[in-house]
């Protein structure tokens, strides 16, 4: 379940990323008076801003790793 969650995920990505590129292609051949080097930053800027604010980055850490390690503990 979870290969088919993460597939639909990076497919999603790809796609987002290919459509922003796509857009940045358009602006720089139909001439808009948009800066050059913003347009190039753009597909790179919207992955960075989706990968920070998607639900996966809210997850917590493993349990045990708050917890002191004890050398003598066996079990």
């Amino acid at each position: 379940m979870s290969t088919l969650i993460f597939s639909v995920g990076v497919a999603g990505g790809v796609l987002l990323f290919c459509m922003a590129h796509a857009l940045q292609r358009s602006i720089q051949v139909y001439g808009f008076s948009f800066p050059y080097d913003l347009a190039v930053v753009f597909p790179y800027l919207l992955v960075i801003g989706c990968l920070a604010f998607s639900f996966k980055s809210k997850d917590s850490g493993p349990v045990v790793l708050g917890k002191p390690y004890d050398r003598e503990f066996i079990g």
